[in-house]
């Protein structure tokens, strides 16, 4: 398992979220720490940041923005709330 690192943003936009939009993303961010769901539920935005190859991973309503360093960390750089209103 994989150890997640929030940046300033990812914490700064968690603690603006309702209490229970804030139980939803720990649990989402759960879900980003598990290597085999990680991998199979990723979607690669073809995005490089730094040099760092910038991935999604949506769990329910949570949209997670991140990427992966090679010691094993992930570094969670965006996470927001997708309307409940909209299919995906």
């Amino acid at each position: 398992m994989a150890e997640v690192f929030l940046s300033k943003l990812a914490e700064d936009e968690l603690r603006g979220l309702s209490p229970g939009d804030q139980q939803d993303a720990a649990r989402a961010i759960s879900f980003l720490e598990d290597d085999l769901f990680r991998e199979q539920n990723k979607v690669n935005l073809v995005l490089v940041e730094d040099g760092k190859e910038i991935f999604a991973l949506v769990v329910g309503t949570i949209w997670l923005g991140f990427y992966e360093d090679n010691d094993d960390s992930i570094m969670l750089i965006h996470l927001s709330v997708r309307s409940r209103f909209r299919p995906f």
